[in-house]
């Protein structure tokens, strides 16, 4: 969907080769278990390319942690509170995470750093990286998508 306009403003699910609804919904428990509520449904899939660019943008403008503070909002927003995705939402999230939602909103509707922002997608994914979260320890991938604390330990031990 990154490089289609057509998919700017979402996309209905079941439509577009997208899933047909809350792909992540098998993860709802083993979520639940660490005290992450996933149960929320989506009216439409954002273009993840706004949400990329928001977080390259944040890490220049406040640093990792206001990254990373960011990026557990826009989690939340979108698995747990049914919140689209698009450019407005997200400048909001960016405001309640410390940074300027005005200039957020600016920066979503410009073109900077889309054409670094996609060659940095398109490197990771010819370098294995197929979902979020994904995990590279010591430059090396590891594994994706949600895991057991011992797996972690495991992967931390053998790098």
């Amino acid at each position: 969907m990154v490089d289609q306009p057509q998919f700017k403003d979402g996309v209905t699910p079941g439509s577009s080769g997208t899933p047909g609804g809350a792909y992540w919904h098998w993860a709802i428990d083993k979520a639940k278990k660490y005290g992450l509520d996933m149960s929320g449904g989506i009216d439409k899939f954002p273009d993840v390319i706004y949400g990329h660019r928001l977080l390259y943008w944040a890490e220049k403008q406040g640093g990792w942690q206001i990254q990373h503070d960011l990026s557990g909002r826009i989690f939340k927003a979108f698995y747990s509170d049914c919140v689209f995705l698009g450019p407005e939402n997200l400048a909001r999230l960016a405001g309640e995470a410390g940074l300027d939602a005005d200039a957020a909103l600016a920066y979503m509707r410009s073109d900077t750093d889309t054409a670094k922002v996609k060659d940095e997608a398109r490197r990771y994914s010819q370098g294995g990286v197929s979902g979020v979260p994904n995990f590279i320890i010591n430059g090396k991938p590891a594994f994706s998508g949600s895991q057991e604390p011992r797996t972690f330990a495991s992967a931390i031990v053998s790098a």
